[in-house]
Parts: C-alpha cells; structure tokens; sequence
C-alpha cells in the first residue's frame, strides 16, 4: 500500500519556495539569477524523490541523485546570495554570470 503523501512538508517546502522567489523578485538582481534559481529547483525536484525510492536504485544512482540534490540547493542558495548582494548597486547591467562566479571562486 502507497504511503500519504506528507502534506505539511509540502506546504512547507511550497512556503519556502514562494519566500525565495518573493526575495529574488524584490530586489534587483540580473535577468540570469532567474535561470539558476529555474535549474536549482528542477535539480532539487528531479534528485529529491525521497529515501524510500532512492533505496530501490541502489548503488551509484542514489548517489548521483544525492548529489544533484546538494547541487541544486547550492544553486538556489547562489542565486538568492546574488539578488541580496544587489540591493542599492548601481551598475546590474555591467554584471556578467563568468565574471561574479570567478569573483566568488577568488
């Protein structure tokens, strides 16, 4: 028999989500945070299936699913770190995704 489906991770997970877009939305960040905020959330909903499925695959595909997961969570943490550097700055234009991400790596 299937399992219920946990309705309060849902919401919760959904509030999360809504709380990161209204973030990202409020402040002025470049058009391009979108798209990593876009690839973190399909990574995160295509590796998070849950334990239980996770177990059925087994060896080195539970561990690649994992570390999708961690991907995509570092990617949606990315993106909300570059909208709310952004507040107040003058020059978003002069902003190019190659050039923030050596600047982080530095």
């Amino acid at each position: 028999m299937a399992e219920p489906i946990p309705w309060g991770w849902v919401v919760a997970t959904a509030f999360l989500y809504a709380a990161m877009g209204l973030i990202m939305a409020s402040f002025p960040a470049p058009y391009w945070i979108w798209n990593l905020a876009l690839a973190a959330i399909i990574s995160q909903a295509l590796a998070l299936a849950g334990p239980n499925a996770l177990s059925q695959l087994g060896g080195w595909r539970t561990n690649a699913l994992t570390l999708l997961a961690i991907i995509g969570t570092g990617a949606m943490v990315i993106a909300l770190a570059i909208a709310l550097n952004h507040v107040g700055s003058d020059n978003l234009d002069d902003i190019e995704p190659k050039v923030a991400a050596m600047d982080v790596v530095k």
